[in-house]
């Protein structure tokens, strides 16, 4: 590693080659001080480290600072945290100030960067400083491509020609991507797809050419993989949104991409799926396994998109024929082989069956594919699919080991994206939809097997493997669920199903397996196939129903979080989804336990199915919650700040958090008419939650805004008047934040402010903000904001129709009080006349 010195010396032209570009340059930069300022800011010494990020603040202001960072950054010598450092500064310059016009001096001198930046790029070997690098490109590219850097595509392309190492290609690759990925999205009209275009004429051939020679080694060299994988990304963001217009012309312009899309997929040799989690990750991580997924998806994507030429609009049925007829049916080929070497324990990554099984799905119901894949039916439904669906090892042991994490994949919605047991699903789903002749009965007939298997086997010879099959065999039946209701005939059959293999598993005091982590999941399993069949509830007998409702509740107290959180999902689902009139009846007595089955869970985790079950129950049984109202006013208060202490990072949380506001509403509105003046003791545990939410001044808690102004417009048009100073506080606040942030959000605002001065006039007119202002004088600037000629253009008739219901509420509502104040009420509403003739 060289020394301070020694790095400063061979960067001593540095300096002069930043002054030469710009004389301007004050102070001048000195290359010893920023690779030692750099160094410094690692320093375990804290004033050593912040004094160095001050410099480093400083250093980013001054003109040519941006060369000598890049040069410290490309340099090879220096040492590497340095020259990382100065990437991300580097970085965050042109991202911040490129477009302003001090930066450069001259028009010449922001051309040189512009190639200095990317012959950096292209040269660079270290990954970090790579793609820092990288995104440099980006943000300039962002700003000045096509129009101001006409050099780049011509620059990239030659390189990619010339192939003088492994790195530059690489490079390459990595800036034409960003570059294609920036217009991935834009329309077609208005020529903002132009770019694009000409990228694709003057890239694709070349691409499709480095591909072909990538991809037999990929599997042996992981270098090749990540070249194709990139080139193939970049093949994706110039196709997956809309076709290019070469491909529309000539559809084998892009049709002869599939034979290397097939090549990529079914490249490498089948390797036993590894015994250890770690070795397991590593090759789902593995460039490889990365190719083949890219492959996968854009089969997945262009099946979807042109699978079916009669919905493809009519500027791509050429290529939506082509490709049905060429590529489409060699692909199903390569899904199927990917497939079945999962059967065979061979490894194949989660999200490649994820995507298999999602081209398999969308071929089902396009009838030359369903042709090939007819004979391969059993192999589908039970040879890839049921075992798919079943738990895996991995599941039991996070069952027991970190039953939070196990909640949270089971309910977060990205798995359903990412994970093969959806796609699984999805796929039994519509076989069953589409073709039922061919597989309805028999795949019935297999589960019911199963589950009889499953029963006839004594406790203790229950093996780990049996178990697994009857949760994917209940799995398979809840994917069922609603192409059973559809047939009458097989009432009996749920009913049975239920009686036998559901509610004994969840009343079964000590599991219905020998292995106790089995037999959790088991329960939790049951619970969740309890609520797909819910909505069975009116075509089952009267006892069944009982014995579903008492089941769910017996789950809310089982020992096993996952298991209480399924049966609050089963709870929800046979109050919203069921119309037997007898759930109610049975539910009602057990109001209490429920309420504080539902509290006990939110108190171990964020879940906003357990936060949704308590709202259902909250509206179906408003006339009987009174008595515990206070109580959920104070639990949903408190399980607000605990989700929200968790993090935006924490996506359950924050919807927890959400619905726990949606279910202060829900409550407040089940005691509308306040007898015994509940609200009053209500207030002060849904105050301080609404203070948090309405002067968060548009930040982190924005997303619970409006449920927000819900739960106020509640508190003042119901509480017991005169307001307490608490409630008025939040009138101030609600202003503020129209002024500083929410004025969009001037329709919701209306309500509670015209509660505040219809129910509590008096308190109106005579109060005043922390500033000295009057409450009528705060309010009327809302109308006027509203009603300013700079702001009519952003105004919508809407918005300016709100602005004279202030005006009105408080002329309504303070008759003969606010007398000297309506001539000047009368001025603002007349900027609207001019407007409305």
């Amino acid at each position: 590693c060289l020394s301070v010195e020694s790095v400063a010396r061979r960067i001593a032209g540095l300096g002069e080659v930043a002054r030469g570009r710009s004389a301007a340059m004050e102070p001048q930069v000195s290359p010893h001080t920023v690779v030692a300022t750099l160094l410094a800011s690692f320093s375990a010494n804290s004033a050593e480290r912040k004094e160095a990020e001050e410099q480093i603040a400083a250093l980013s202001q001054v003109r040519g600072s941006l060369f000598v960072l890049l040069r410290v950054a490309a340099e090879a010598s220096i040492q590497k945290e340095a020259r990382q450092a100065a990437a991300i500064i580097l970085k965050n310059k042109v991202k911040r100030q490129w477009e302003q016009a001090d930066l450069f001096a001259t028009e010449a001198e922001k051309a040189s960067a512009r190639a200095e930046i990317l012959d950096a790029l292209l040269k660079e070997t270290e990954p970090p400083i790579r793609d820092q690098l990288a995104e440099c490109v980006n943000e300039v590219s962002i700003k000045d491509f096509p129009g101001a850097w006409p050099e780049l595509l011509p620059a990239l392309v030659s390189t990619l020609v010339a192939q003088r190492d492994a790195a530059s290609v690489h490079n390459a690759l990595l800036a034409t991507r960003k570059l294609c990925k920036r217009f991935e999205f834009k329309s077609l009209d208005e020529g903002a797809r132009l770019p694009l275009e000409e990228i694709v004429v003057k890239t694709f051939e070349l691409l499709r050419t480095l591909l072909a020679s990538f991809i037999p080694a990929a599997a042996e060299h992981p270098e090749a993989a990540t070249l194709s994988k990139l080139i193939l990304k970049t093949f994706w963001s110039c196709t997956q949104f809309a076709l290019p217009e070469a491909a529309r012309r000539e559809p084998e312009y892009v049709v002869r991409w599939f034979e290397l899309v097939k090549a990529a997929m079914e490249c490498g040799s089948a390797v036993a799926t590894p015994g250890a989690r770690a070795d397991v990750d590593a090759l789902a991580a593995s460039p490889l396994w990365k190719l083949k997924k890219w492959a996968a998806q854009i089969a997945a994507r262009f099946l979807q998109r042109y699978g079916r030429a009669k919905y493809v609009e009519e500027s791509g049925k050429s290529f939506a024929d082509t490709f049905a007829a060429k590529p489409a049916p060699q692909l199903l080929e390569s899904c199927f082989g990917l497939l079945a070497a999962s059967t065979r324990g061979c490894y194949v990554s989660p999200r490649v069956r994820q995507l298999c099984f999602t081209y398999v799905d969308t071929a089902v119901e396009i009838g030359a594919l369903y042709k090939l894949m007819r004979p391969h039916l059993d192999f589908i439904m039970f040879e890839a699919c049921l075992p798919t669906m079943c738990a895996t090892y991995g599941d039991v042991e996070q069952f027991e080991a970190d039953p939070h994490e196990f909640v949270r994949k089971a309910h977060d919605p990205m798995e359903d994206f990412l994970e093969p047991r959806a796609a699984a699903m999805n796929l039994v789903a519509s076989l069953v939809r589409t073709r039922p002749k061919d597989v309805f009965e028999k795949l019935l007939r297999r589960l019911s097997e199963v589950l009889a298997a499953y029963e006839a086997t004594p406790r203790e010879a229950r093996t780990l493997d049996a178990v697994r099959l009857k949760d994917g065999a209940l799995c398979a039946l809840g994917a069922l669920s609603d192409e059973l209701k559809k047939r009458k005939k097989h009432a009996a059959h749920v009913d049975s199903i239920l009686a036998n293999h559901v509610l004994p598993e969840i009343l079964s005091a000590d599991g219905g397996a020998a292995n106790a982590n089995a037999a959790g999941l088991l329960r939790s399993r049951a619970c969740w196939t309890l609520q797909q069949f819910a909505n069975h509830a009116s075509r089952l007998p009267e006892a069944r129903v009982a014995q579903c409702v008492h089941a769910a509740l017996v789950g809310l107290n089982d020992a096993k979080l996952p298991v209480r959180v399924e049966a609050a999902g089963a709870v929800r689902q046979l109050l919203a989804a069921s119309d037997h009139p007898g759930v109610d009846a049975l539910m009602r007595p057990n109001l209490p336990q429920i309420l504080d089955a539902c509290f006990r869970i939110m108190s171990d985790i964020g879940s906003d199915d357990v936060v949704q079950a308590l709202e259902i129950v909250i509206d179906r049984f408003g006339d009987d919650i009174a008595p515990y109202a206070v109580a959920l006013a104070r639990k949903l208060a408190e399980a607000f700040s605990a989700y929200v202490a968790a993090g935006e990072d924490d996506d359950e949380a924050s919807m927890a958090a959400a619905q726990c506001v949606e279910a202060m509403a829900a409550t407040l509105n089940s005691i509308s008419n306040n007898e015994n003046d509940i609200y009053r003791e209500i207030e002060p545990h849904l105050v301080p939650v609404l203070v948090k939410i309405v002067g968060s001044r548009g930040g982190d808690l924005v997303e619970y805004f409006e449920n927000a102004i819900e739960v106020l417009s509640y508190l003042t048009y119901s509480s017991a008047v005169p307001f307490s100073r608490h409630l008025w506080g939040l009138f101030e606040l609600l202003i503020d934040a129209f002024h500083e942030w929410a004025f969009d959000y001037i329709p919701d605002l209306i309500r509670p402010l015209d509660n505040f001065v219809s129910r509590d006039p008096d308190t109106f007119l005579a109060g005043t903000t922390a500033d000295g202002r009057r409450y009528v004088d705060k309010l009327t600037g809302v109308a006027g904001r509203l009603l300013a000629p700079e702001n009519l253009a952003r105004t919508c008739e809407r918005d300016a129709v709100k602005a004279t219901y202030v005006l009105l509420s408080i002329v309504h509502n303070c008759k003969g009080r606010v007398d000297s104040s309506v001539a000047a009420y009368a001025r603002l509403i007349s900027t609207l006349v001019p407007t409305c003739l």
